[in-house]
């Protein structure tokens, strides 16, 4: 049995993964993607995110990532006027911290062989759903990429699937 369960291996999941790891506790990722996967979006990561990244002893290796520094936003509202904030030379641990623009195909790949390494992980598995007892979530239940139907337990279900949560 598990400590915890995390359903979703983007970055919130595998972020919580490696957060799990450094409080000791044992937990299984699972994701219905196998990684390398591309999935819609920006790309952008902010200032808080680089934060994150840094509070987990992975920031310096981002620079090694195929991605670009965000050096200025520029803000604008309909009536034409336009805020611009300049973050070309300011340090990351200053209260205005600049962020990046990495593929996501990239990012999440990272982050999950980060959490790969030092938690369990089930690729390909979809969780197809909660296992109750006595009113309280206790496991998950889903099947692997060959059809095999499996469940796993922990007294934490972790939903970090995105706006389709089987879990939220």
């Amino acid at each position: 049995m598990y400590d915890v369960i995390i359903v979703g291996a983007g970055p919130a999941g595998t972020s919580a993964a490696l957060y799990a790891h450094r409080l000791g506790l044992n937990c299984i990722l699972l994701d219905k993607a196998v990684f390398p996967r591309d999935k819609i979006c920006g790309d952008a990561l902010s200032g808080k995110s680089v934060r994150i990244m840094r509070e987990l002893d992975i920031l310096d290796e981002l620079d090694n990532l195929d991605g670009s520094e965000i050096n200025r936003i520029t803000f604008g509202s309909p009536k034409n006027i336009q805020f611009d904030v300049n973050l070309k030379g300011t340090q990351n641990n200053n209260h205005i911290t600049k962020g990046f623009v990495i593929p996501r195909e990239i990012f999440d790949n990272y982050l999950f062989e980060k959490a790969a390494a030092v938690t369990d992980t089930r690729q390909g598995f979809s969780v197809k759903d909660l296992i109750f007892e006595n009113n309280n979530v206790v496991g998950v239940e889903g099947k692997t990429r060959e059809g095999t139907e499996e469940e796993f337990r922990a007294p934490i279900v972790m939903g970090c699937d995105g706006c389709n949560s089987i879990v939220a």
